[in-house]
């Protein structure tokens, strides 16, 4: 077993209202939308983005059951075309099981062990199955329902292991299952009650962290970072007794600077992956100590070895080396257990393009996981099934993390700005934010980088700002969810409000920039979910509405904040997904469409850049009349305006105006009957659709700007008419298409 290495939070994914992701599966789901699409006027410009490249997705874990299928844990929204998030079980073949129940949890699963029917998993959840759980919980593979145990850790969980009817439990904890137990625990099977087993790690002050457990017979083997064990001295390397825990004079390692990240055991040897220091020998890549004595049987020094997967007498290394055991070896190898020589197996020529993890085991396949996109010279994405014998790869359904682009916004000077989830943007590596030229290549000049998926974009001639689904690094500096670069360079600002979780949206306006999301804390002040900065100085306003949900959009006018989300109060007083405050004070006024809420209902898209409130969402009704998930609102009395392009029969995301023409992005497939697959145009003034502009996209869109006689399009989809377009791409606009000849 050993310590995978992950980020601190998980991954949030960009948070659209439930519903419009459901409409997206369904319709993809249901037989691939629309077949008899009308000639599209709208010309897809193949000088522009064409491709835009993700590379995050990667495997932590991985578990077996005993009937060969493999649970696969990690950061991926789908297997192959269907959409499986962070978890997912393959059948013995390689193919996707859809037969299993996925549990539905905020963050991914770093560790995951399997005893009978029953998966231990960990990470940094908060909720499983809608309910409360942390950092580790027990999941029926029967069913995916949640069980019952909670021992509510006080600290992360680094490693599990199963021996014997006992679980063992290794992190960084003081408390767990209602015990003190410092960083080690055992838990009996399948009871689950927590066992009197205490070795008591301990680090003198430092945080002490178990990064691997290996059950031996009547021990236990320890590897981590540790000063002493059951009160004992003992740097990095232990051996415990496996009922009672009671140390062993077992004490191996004289060094407090090496650090051993794997173990494995094999007819009283213990082989050590990582940094050991033995004596005056330090081995920085693996070595063989008696498991009686420590005494050193062999060593080498060759780069880290970050796992070790014994099957039967050979033993299975990844990391960081060229060379195991004498025999050359592109970071993956094997050797034999007893002789400790290096075996025929090798499955790989040159370094992945990133480093393979050894997880785990199926029959004669070995399961390996990282975030690996080439392996031996071919593409096969993080999850990797390799012949114990042969080394040959085998077949799985491609594990994938989608291409998004959440956000876009056109700035003063036509530049376009695009934020998503990305590594690269037509071959130019980019990191989830990128600019665009008014020709469409990339900006070379501007190049920020931020460590997550961008959610939402706002600018001044001086800032962009930049919110992210989870805390992050922006321009290489740390920010929680929010931070700010310099329009110019892309030099990341001091500005640091760190809220305490995640952005949806962003607005500059009235010299100030309005920010929602799920946060309660916020530039140093408490904040339920919204919050106003002043622009010049960066400080936190007194600016205060208290929505009781989340706020998707929003958009100012003559001093007014218009909000729109899935709320049902604000600041207690009843407004359902719409209201307007006091763009200072955040005092909530009597404007009220009265909107008719339900299951899933939400307002998702605002504009009220022109003579009326334009709201988009998923919804029904509201100002007094039947029109779902798109309408025009009088800014004195909220009441329903005459503006309206027929009904529209999906969720709608974003509007944007631009020359006198609305653009309309979202999960709709048909605007009064006829077909307009998530983009569409109206007329500003009469609401009339313009009917020939209508491209063909094949999944949905969240994100438009109009830009230099384009219309730059982001979202989930593939392809834009004809043409493959992953992400991110562009068409003529209206402007240009009627001056072409269209009517």
């Amino acid at each position: 077993m050993s310590f995978a290495f992950a980020p601190a939070r998980a991954r949030i994914d960009r948070p659209l209202s439930g519903c419009a992701r459901l409409a997206l599966v369904v319709l993809a789901l249901c037989g691939g939308f629309l077949t008899h699409a009308p000639q599209a006027h709208a010309q897809v410009l193949s000088a522009l983005p064409a491709n835009v490249h993700n590379a995050g997705q990667t495997i932590y874990s991985v578990a077996t059951q005993t009937d060969g299928k493999t649970v696969v844990s990690g950061v991926f929204s789908e297997i192959g075309t269907t959409p499986m998030t962070n978890i997912a079980r393959f059948n013995t073949d390689g193919t996707l099981d859809t037969t299993f129940v996925a549990p539905q949890t905020d963050a991914f699963f770093q560790h995951m062990v399997i005893s009978g029917n029953v998966l231990y998993v960990t990470g940094q959840f908060t909720t499983i199955n809608g309910n409360a759980r942390q950092r580790i919980a027990a999941i029926n593979l029967l069913d995916g329902s949640l069980m019952g145990w909670d021992p509510a850790p006080d600290g992360d969980i680094t490693t599990l292991a199963v021996n014997n009817g006992i679980l063992y439990v290794g992190g960084l904890f003081a408390h767990i299952g209602g015990a003190a137990r410092n960083s080690l625990a055992a838990f009996a099977l399948p009871s689950n009650t927590i066992l009197s087993w205490n070795p008591n790690a301990t680090s003198g002050g430092a945080p002490d962290v178990i990064s691997a457990i290996q059950p031996a017979g009547s021990s236990v083997y320890l590897a981590g970072y540790f000063h002493s064990v059951g009160n004992q001295p003992r740097l990095f390397l232990a051996q415990v007794d496996a009922a009672g825990g009671a140390v062993s004079a077992w004490n191996p390692q004289q060094s407090p600077y090496a650090f051993p990240m794997t173990l494995a055991y094999y007819n009283g040897t213990v082989f050590v992956g990582g940094e050991v220091d033995i004596g005056s020998a330090w081995y920085t890549g693996l070595v063989a100590l008696d498991g009686t004595t420590g005494a050193v049987q062999w060593g080498e020094s060759h780069g880290d070895v970050y796992d070790l997967w014994l099957d039967g007498s050979t033993v299975y290394a990844d990391g960081a080396f060229s060379t195991l055991r004498g025999a050359a070896r592109a970071g993956l190898g094997a050797f034999d257990a007893g002789t400790g020589s290096a075996t025929a197996w090798n499955p790989v020529t040159a370094q992945p393009s990133n480093p393979v993890r050894v997880l785990g085991q199926s029959g004669n396949w070995l399961l390996l996981g990282g975030s690996a996109q080439a392996f031996d010279g071919a593409w096969t994405g993080p999850f990797i099934r390799v012949d114990t014998s042969t080394g040959a790869v085998g077949d799985t359904t491609p594990v994938r993390y989608r291409s998004l682009v959440n956000a876009l916004l056109r700035q003063s000077d036509g530049k376009v700005l695009v934020g998503g989830r990305f590594t690269e943007i037509n071959g130019v590596a980019r990191q989830n934010i990128a600019r665009l030229n008014a020709d469409g290549s990339v900006d070379a000049s501007w190049n920020p980088g931020v460590s997550y998926e961008v959610n939402a974009l706002s600018a001044t001639s001086a800032l962009v700002y930049i919110a992210t689904g989870n805390a992050a690094t922006i321009g290489g500096q740390p920010r929680n969810f929010l931070g700010a670069v310099d329009a110019v360079s892309g030099a990341t600002t001091a500005w640091n409000p760190s809220p305490n979780s995640y952005i949806q949206s962003l607005l500059y306006a009235n010299n100030q920039l309005y920010v929602s999301g799920s946060f309660t804390t916020i530039g140093g002040g408490q904040r339920a979910g919204l919050a106003s900065f002043d622009g010049p100085s960066g400080a936190i306003t007194t600016f205060s509405a208290q929505p009781d949900g989340r706020v998707l959009a929003m958009a100012y006018r003559a001093g007014t904040l218009y909000i729109g989300g899935d709320f049902t109060h604000v600041s207690a007083q009843p407004h359902a997904l719409l209201a307007a405050v006091d763009a200072t004070t955040g005092t909530v006024g009597t404007w009220d469409p009265g909107a008719l809420n339900g299951v899933g209902y939400a307002v998702e898209a605002l504009d009220a850049s022109g003579t009326q409130l334009l709201v988009g969402g998923y919804f029904q009704s509201m100002g007094g009349i039947g029109r779902p998930n798109l309408i025009g609102l009088n800014f004195s009395n909220a009441r329903a305006t005459a503006w309206t392009p027929g009904a529209v029969n999906g969720p709608v995301d974003a509007i944007v105006p631009a020359n006198g023409t609305i653009y309309i992005g979202g999960g709709f497939t048909t605007i009064a009957g006829a077909q307009h697959t998530f983009v569409a145009a109206v007329d500003a003034g009469s609401g009339a659709l313009h009917g020939n502009w209508a491209p063909s996209v094949d999944n949905g869109v969240v994100a438009v700007a109009p830009a230099n006689g384009h219309v730059f399009v982001g979202g989930y989809f593939t392809t834009l008419g004809a043409d493959a377009r992953n992400a991110l791409g562009a068409f003529t606009d209206v402007d240009t298409v009627f001056a072409d000849g269209f009517q």
